[in-house]
């Protein structure tokens, strides 16, 4: 490698470097100015009715211990008196999993969720609801009935957060605004990439690789803006947004595996352990799309089965061996890092989420996931280590 190669490799490196320090830069600080907007009603000042007929009173709904699993077509009733300090309009965000949900101020009704007794049997989703809670002169009390929905029955203590009307979205946006901007940029370089690349696959069947890390950076970003409820910035069908969250979640393995074939193709490894367990994987999916689609199974139900097949996966990735370190060219090392960086994110979120499960610990939407700058890791070194190929590949083809 030349001087003049050697510079201009550094200055690519350091611009990147830069541009991603500068970005994360301006999004903290983004969330940081964004955290003082004012929150009412925080603290020990709810009263909670389970549906065993327990009465639990100042409950803190964003730390407390209790656990409430609301199977299909039971009541959870909240009840709290608003701040006096703002008398205007507020905005009530409740995140509730599988549940409708019916708003009272004062006893009078003023938001509805699928609040019939004949909607809980659809698939409702998981989301952020907003209530709106009028201005009213005198004191205002807030009354909250969660109705539990078809599904496996899910701790359901709601998290509450009251904002002034006019800061709700923003307050909404400094909470996911790091997870939002890396699923929109996935979802957006996805696209970009499946375009180019597949207009360069008719020609040239290298470019397949592209078009599988344009697959995966499309189905990642979905899932990544979906779990965070960011999708209802567009929509606010939830059962439409938990739809899409799931489906991306259970075709992601798909084009990772294909990918993970293509290269072990290339030197002649066994391929079946990973084909046998795509098409599990691709099996399971269909099924669970038909039997959600009849109304047999709630497609929430099947997460469980879902982590243990793409554990499945990885072991079958795993049982076709590496190629030694030694012998390994410089683009591989970016594919072997971004396989390490999905394996170790993957597997932390997923027993991280079964052992809040097996713990009864609350599943909420979080408000920053690991998961998800994984995903991003994931991508970016893909593709890194596609354009070293290439560019190893024009200077082979030069020399």
């Amino acid at each position: 490698m030349d001087r003049r190669t050697l510079v201009n490799k550094i200055m690519f490196y350091t611009v990147v470097v830069v541009l991603l320090f500068f970005c994360l830069g301006f999004f903290f600080h983004f969330i940081y100015n964004y955290q003082t907007v004012p929150t009412y009603c925080e603290g020990p000042v709810w009263t909670v009715r389970t549906p065993d007929g327990k009465l639990h009173t100042n409950v803190d709904l964003n730390n407390n211990d209790l656990k409430v699993y609301l199977a299909e077509g039971e009541h959870l009733y909240l009840k709290a008196d608003l701040d006096d300090t703002y008398n205007g309009e507020l905005t009530a965000r409740v995140y509730v999993r599988q549940a409708g949900i019916h708003a009272y101020q004062n006893g009078e009704s003023i938001y509805k969720y699928m609040s019939k007794v004949g909607d809980r049997h659809r698939f409702v989703g998981s989301g952020f609801q907003f209530v709106t809670v009028p201005y009213f002169e005198g004191n205002r009390q807030l009354q909250l009935d969660i109705i539990g929905s078809r599904g496996n029955p899910v701790n359901a203590m709601p998290s509450v957060i009251i904002t002034r009307s006019r800061d709700t979205y923003t307050h909404f946006l400094s909470e996911h605004m790091l997870v939002l901007f890396c699923g929109i940029f996935l979802v957006i370089l996805g696209l970009l990439i499946t375009c180019i690349s597949i207009i360069c696959f008719a020609i040239d069947y290298e470019y397949y690789p592209l078009v599988i890390m344009g697959v995966i950076g499309i189905l990642a970003g979905l899932w990544s803006v979906s779990n965070v409820k960011a999708l209802e910035i567009f929509s606010l069908n939830m059962a439409v947004n938990t739809y899409i969250e799931y489906i991306a979640l259970y075709l992601l393995p798909l084009p990772v595996l294909q990918f993970i074939s293509y290269r072990h193709e290339k030197e002649h490894r066994r391929l079946w352990p990973m084909r046998v367990a795509a098409g599990i994987i691709f099996v399971f999916t269909i099924i669970v799309v038909i039997l959600h689609a009849t109304g047999m199974v709630i497609i929430t139900d099947t997460l469980t089965i879902y982590h243990v097949l793409a554990l499945m996966a990885l072991i079958s990735v795993l049982s076709c061996g590496a190629k030694p370190l030694k012998k390994l060219e410089r683009y591989e090392v970016f594919y072997m890092l971004a396989f390490l960086s999905l394996v170790v994110f993957g597997t932390f979120y997923i027993v991280r989420f079964q052992i809040r499960r097996a713990l009864h610990i609350g599943l909420s939407t979080s408000t920053f996931t690991y998961m998800t700058l994984g995903m991003l890791l994931f991508e970016m070194l893909l593709l890194f280590g596609y354009l070293n190929y290439m560019h190893s590949r024009v200077v082979t083809r030069a020399e």
